[in-house]
């Protein structure tokens, strides 16, 4: 977007009154517009970063229930093989 906004002010020429009301109002967006817009790619990796490390949190919470004898072997194994593969799904 700033890229366009620079080529568009590359190729005018405003009146000074109207150059100052252009300039203000480009600061304007340039504020509002400080965290960079996304591609669609961008969102679906974010999200699936996500949902891998909620996935990964659920599995190491399982792992230390475990190691202090909270949960049997047979019902950690059972917890945790679903959750393996849904991990291995995601990647």
């Amino acid at each position: 977007m700033i890229a366009l906004l620079k080529f568009i002010d590359w190729l005018m020429i405003l009146p000074k009154n109207l150059s100052s009301s252009y300039y203000e109002t480009l600061h304007q967006i340039k504020e509002e517009k400080k965290m960079k817009m996304m591609t669609t790619f961008e969102l679906f990796a974010k999200e699936k970063g996500r949902d891998e490390g909620i996935i990964m949190g659920k599995i190491e919470a399982l792992k230390e229930m475990f190691q202090k004898r909270y949960l049997p072997k047979k019902q950690f194994e059972q917890m945790l093989k679903p959750l393996q593969m849904e991990l291995a799904r995601l990647t």
